[in-house]
This record gives structure tokens, sequence and C-alpha cells, in this order.
């Protein structure tokens, strides 16, 4: 397992022999696992094409002006978990004020450096600034945009059926029932299932679910009806948005989610210095710029986990069944049902 740090020169220095940029230059040309690209701003970037390995390094002017290396070696010789480690050798960096300007006391004293508002490599990165009351200031490259303009899907955190359907059950009390009553988290599970039927069976597979009520479950079932009536099957939700029977490849946003817990690791603080958020958006910018590139020249295969794979097999060969009259209605539900694993939190 391997984490990243982002190295000062003197560091850099350090752990690097040459430090002119044209005997680097050299010997990186001469190695052809090395990904090499130009810049707007004359600078020149290497990266390792290994996918595994995340290394990389910035030259300008025969200087070094930014590097990404490893800390394998702490990772591998010290039982501290993997995130303390990375908070314990970013965070100083991060919390470095040398190089950063004075925190503002109110939004109408930002005022953002020229530095602020590019990328590491000197590219546009400020998207706008409303610079009003509610001062809103947004970052993106146009590259990125050009990326989000062009992607099908657009996943946001925690905008799923499940999820609310989750809140929900806390929310009016039924939290406890579902966890302890196992009748009644099976017709929970069936609700959530719904998501999986084809569009055109849906309004018959919901009937099918209300006739399965668990005994004395009538006053707890009723609750979650209302909501689903009124929120997904004639509620402000087009059931296609929320239906998934035909969905090739991931049907939540735990990728999204752990990418925001990684980030919030990352800053180290709910309310950061505004400067070293900034400068958190143009790293990560940069790390995932790269990421792109290789993902689009084929060094770097996006693979999703095994257990997703089958699932999705599994999915997709119940749906076949049943629209092919080899299964009946009732028992897809109950096969979709026993699919929902995730439990409340």
């Amino acid at each position: 397992m391997v984490d990243m740090l982002i190295l000062s020169n003197a560091e850099i220095h350090s752990e690097i022999e040459s430090d002119s940029e044209e005997d680097l230059d050299q010997s990186m040309n001469d190695d052809s696992s090395l990904f090499k690209r130009l810049n707007k701003d004359e600078s020149t970037y290497y990266t390792c094409i290994s996918a595994k390995c995340k290394c990389s390094i910035t030259l300008k002017n025969e200087k070094i002006i930014r590097a990404i290396g490893q800390i394998k070696n702490i990772v591998f010789t010290e039982i501290t978990p993997i995130p303390e480690i990375y908070d314990e050798e970013i965070n100083p960096l991060w919390n470095s004020q040398k190089f950063l300007p004075n925190l503002p006391k109110s939004p109408e004293e930002i005022n953002l450096p020229e530095d602020f508002k590019k990328t590491v490599v000197g590219e546009p990165f400020l998207l706008f600034d409303t610079m009003d009351d509610d001062r809103i200031i947004a970052f993106c490259t146009n590259n990125g945009l050009t990326r989000l303009s062009k992607a099908e899907q657009w996943h946001l955190d925690a905008t799923f059926k499940a999820q609310c359907i989750w809140r929900h059950l806390s929310t009016i009390g039924l939290k406890k029932r579902y966890t302890k009553n196992e009748p009644f988290r099976l017709w929970i599970k069936k609700l959530i299932g719904l998501a999986l039927v084809p569009l055109d069976m849906l309004e018959n597979a919901y009937e099918i679910v209300k006739t399965t009520i668990p005994k004395n479950e009538k006053t707890s079932t009723d609750k979650m009806i209302n909501y689903i009536d009124n929120t997904w099957i004639m509620g402000r939700y087009p059931r296609a948005l929320w239906n998934h029977s035909n969905t090739i490849g991931p049907r939540t946003n735990n990728n999204v989610e752990g990418f925001h817990s990684k980030f919030n690791r990352s800053i180290g603080s709910s309310h950061p210095h505004i400067f070293k958020l900034i400068k958190l958006f143009q790293d990560y910018e940069s790390l995932f710029s790269i990421k792109c590139e290789r993902i689009q020249s084929g060094l770097e295969l996006v693979i999703r986990k095994k257990k997703f794979v089958e699932r999705d097999k599994i999915i997709f060969d119940l749906v076949n069944q049943l629209q092919s009259n080899l299964m009946s209605l009732e028992i897809f539900i109950l096969k979709a049902a026993y699919l929902i694993g995730t439990e409340p939190k």
C-alpha cells in the first residue's frame, strides 16, 4: 500500500541526485516507463505510467517547482494506520502559514492572489466569484468543464433512494424496528428493491409489495407507504430518475462518499483556512487531471470490484428472467430484496 507526500524543494533535492532540468529530462527520456507532458506555462511534467505509482515531478527553468513522492517506507515499517500517517506527514505542510496569505476576517475581505486563481501548472482555475453578500467562489478548469459536459451522469453525495429511505426510517422512529424485526426489515428491502423492477412492471410490483405487509405492522407500514407514494411513486421525482433496472455500472454513490471522506481527512478541519483549502483544491485538480489523462491514453484502467461486477450479473439475469416470463414478479421482488444489503446508519 502506498500513500503520497507533497515534498518541499529541499526534500526533493535530497531525494534526487540531478537538480538540472536538462540532466533529469535526459534521464527520464531514457526511461520508457515515464509519461511526459508540456504545460502552458512552459514547465514540464513527468509521471510514472504505472497506475500503482503516483510519483510525479514538475520542472521549470531548471528548477523543481513541484513533486509528489512515496512514503511507503513509513507505511511498511510503522504500525500506525495509513490515514494517521497521511495526516502526520501532510498536515505540517498544510498548516504552515509561511506561504499562505493572511486569513480574512470576513467574506468581504477575501482577496485571491493570482497564484490562487490558477492550477499548479498555471492554467485558469477560478471559475467565478459572485462578490456579493452571499459570496460564492467556484473553481474548475476548462478541461474539467469539458469532461462534465460530456459525462452521461453526474453523481452527487447522498441522493439515492435507498439512503433516503434509511433516513426516513429514523425520522419516523422506525430504525429500531427495522434492526430488530426481520419481517419488517424484509418488507422495507422490498420497497427499496422496487428500484430494480422494469418501469413497465413497477405499478404491479408496488401493489404486490403493499399486499405483503407483515402481521401487526400496519401502523408502521402505513407511514412508509405514505412516504413512498408522496415522494417516489406520485411525488416530484420521476420514476425513470431512480429506477436502475437497466443501469450498467455503479448504482450507488459510495465512491463519491469515499472521495469526500478522504478529502475531509486531508483538510483536517471542518472550518479550514480558506487559502489552505484552495491549495488542496489545486493539488486534487492536478492529481485527477493526470489520472484522467492516463485513463484516456490507456495507461490506467478503471476496474470495478469483483463483488459489484458479480452483483450486476445477478441483477441482469433476474431482470432477463422476469422479462422472459421465466420468473414471476412476486419471486423477482423477493430476490431483489435479498440483494439489498445496506443497513441504516
